[in-house]
């Protein structure tokens, strides 16, 4: 049975130009454990006025996917010290990345679960952009 959860997720890009882009989701989510992992999902609001994607986070054995349909699609996959392509699909066209993590950090605790990501965004094999991802889960 599912759980209501407040996820918040907070990613920091560092692109070429040494400047960072900052992105926040606080939303609840819908949380369940299954074979040892642990699935949420939840909504996300796009860049378009009005739209919407649906979204996926799963952390099992230490590899943790995010999964978004809507007006972009992509398919994330962070496993430290291990490259993984995506492609990323969006109104515009769809590019493939390269995502490399140097990190991921798992921290449970009583209250919710918090999630550390270090990784570099990739384009035809050439870095683009240094990033980190923090996702908190906070059970009511």
């Amino acid at each position: 049975m599912a759980k209501r959860v407040r996820l918040s997720l907070t990613g920091r890009q560092r692109g070429e130009d040494g400047r960072d882009t900052i992105t926040q989701i606080h939303t609840e989510a819908d949380f369940f454990e299954k074979d040892n992992g642990i699935f949420l999902f939840y909504s996300e609001t796009t860049e378009s006025a009005g739209g919407n994607a649906k979204c996926r986070l799963k952390l099992k054995s230490g590899l943790l996917e995010l999964t978004k349909s809507g007006e972009t699609n992509t398919r994330m996959v962070f496993e430290t010290g291990k490259e993984y392509l995506t492609d990323y699909a969006t109104p515009y066209g769809t590019l493939r990345l390269g995502i490399l993590t140097h990190s991921m950090n798992i921290t449970p605790g009583d209250c919710g679960i918090e999630i550390q990501v270090t990784y570099t965004l990739s384009w035809d094999a050439r870095p683009f952009s240094e990033c980190d991802m923090k996702i908190t889960i906070n059970f009511y």
